[in-house]
């Protein structure tokens, strides 16, 4: 998801069981090829620290753990927080995977 506050432009990546690291290198480079944001947020539980290596093999910092920030299963659940900015991002892919990723942006969109 993305969007802006205060006039500040701002991905949020949620990354859950079945990403894998191929595909989410992918949205990190289209979030800042081609929406050229400046900055992706992504969170996973605390109790599931694979996601966290996904987060740190894509080139993710880990900036800290929110205790008890959000209730799943009837139960508060503490989020790691992991943050790149566009001067971070190393990798580059092909035109022909940006063309391939806005054709399924844009078929998941309409």
């Amino acid at each position: 998801m993305w969007g802006t506050i205060d006039d500040h432009e701002f991905v949020v990546l949620s990354i859950f069981q079945g990403f894998c690291t191929e595909a989410s290198k992918c949205l990190i480079d289209f979030a800042f090829n081609t929406l050229d944001l400046h900055r992706i947020t992504a969170y996973h539980l605390l109790r599931n620290p694979a996601s966290g290596r996904v987060m740190e093999k894509i080139g993710m910092t880990k900036e800290g753990i929110l205790r008890q920030d959000t209730r799943r299963w009837g139960k508060y659940e503490d989020l790691v927080a992991y943050g790149i900015l566009a001067a971070d991002q190393q990798t580059k892919i092909s035109n022909e995977i940006l063309l391939a990723i806005r054709y399924l942006i844009s078929s998941l969109v309409s």
